[in-house]
This record gives C-alpha cells, structure tokens and sequence, in this order.
C-alpha cells in the first residue's frame, strides 16, 4: 500500500469525521434496539452499515499515514 503524506490539518480533519461518524454509528446502534418498527430497523441497520464502513474506511486512511 502506498504510503500519503497529509498536513497536520487535514488529518485533524479526518480524526473530526472519524469522531463524528463513531458517535453517528453509537446513536444507530441505540435506536435499533429501541424501534420495533420492521421498516424502520431496515432503514437504522442500512445506516448502521454504512457507518460501519465509513469507520474502517477512516481508520484506514489513519493508519496509512502513519
């Protein structure tokens, strides 16, 4: 894998988002176990996945610039 050089800023800015989405997924994962909804839980576990995705993603980018 090819190693990037980011500015200190925008890894600032990647560890912000990272905060932001973790925080987003938590929250998910607390309103799936409270909805009794089927449609609803579709729609929460469809977000639930795609934040999922978008942390490894992040964490990813993090560890590439180490």
């Amino acid at each position: 894998m090819a190693r990037h050089q980011y500015a200190p800023h925008e890894m600032i800015e990647v560890h912000e988002v990272l905060t932001l989405k973790t925080s987003a997924l938590a929250k998910g994962y607390v309103m799936y176990d409270a909805a009794v909804n089927e449609e609803l839980k579709e729609l929460l576990q469809e977000g639930i996945d795609e934040g999922e995705n978008a942390v490894k993603e992040l964490q990813q980018l993090i560890s590439q610039s180490n």
